[in-house]
């Protein structure tokens, strides 16, 4: 299919998902065609992939179609990563005042932590990892998420040989299930130079409305600041403001 025929086979989708989005009851695929006027062959083949996909379903009593699962989860996932960002940020630039560490929340995306927030420490001498996309299981929020996963979840994210980022990472699989089962029992997780030489993470879960795991918030500096010690007390912190952002969500 040339470049052009697939942009507007794109455009087809949208202007039918955004019809379906409008309908304020299930749609035939032909009355669907006449007020798109579109050919009901390509509403047809247009239904069935997107059906296929979850972003359509189809009532087999009335064969009448409305906006599918998949949509919801979308809604879901663009709410998660907005709504929660916006809460959780004064909570995260008091706890960088307070712990002189840089702040990150984070979501699995994938196998990778995708980092929707972040206040830096004030002090001068940080952590600066530009990256906003990691490894899973080579950050503490990373690790923390992971251990709060299903057993499906958890399969999958293992399917492939873990990389490592330093010398510290965990790569052998059953180490690093040890590991998460032991977070997943204590709450909290930290990284000690598994994701980057001379940075440790300790990272907390946040729960949303129905106690589900959503994200993880972490403190983050230099191992010679981010001492044993300290981490005891950040463990605290954390604890005390994730409690606030999931009693906020």
């Amino acid at each position: 299919m040339a470049r052009e025929e697939t942009v507007k086979a794109i455009f087809k989708a949208l202007d039918l998902l955004e019809y379906l989005g409008t309908a304020k009851v299930e749609m035939g695929c032909l009355e669907i065609a006449r007020n798109l006027k579109i050919p009901s062959s390509t509403i047809y083949r247009l239904l069935n992939t997107l059906e296929i996909r979850g972003y359509v379903k189809q009532n087999k009593k009335t064969e009448g179609y409305s906006l599918g699962p998949k949509v919801l989860d979308l809604q879901d996932a663009i709410a998660k990563n907005t709504d929660l960002k916006n809460i959780a940020y004064p909570y995260m630039a008091k706890l960088a005042e307070l712990s002189r560490e840089s702040c990150n929340l984070g979501v699995l995306d994938g196998k990778e932590i995708l980092h929707i927030q972040r206040v830096e420490s004030p002090e001068v001498l940080r952590a600066n990892i530009r990256s906003f996309r990691l490894p899973a299981h080579t950050t503490a929020i990373g690790m923390v998420l992971m251990a709060h996963s299903s057993k499906a979840e958890l399969a999958k994210l293992l399917q492939e040989p873990l990389q490592p980022s330093t010398q510290y990472t965990i790569t052998d699989k059953e180490k690093l299930c040890r590991k998460l089962e032991e977070i997943r029992i204590q709450k909290f997780a930290v990284d000690n130079e598994e994701g980057f030489i001379g940075v440790r993470s300790i990272a907390v879960p946040i729960h949303n409305h129905l106690g589900q795991v959503i994200a993880g918030l972490s403190l983050l500096g230099p191992t010679e600041r981010l001492t044993p010690e300290k981490l005891i007390i950040c463990k605290k912190l954390l604890i005390s403001t994730a409690d606030d952002i999931s009693k906020d969500i």
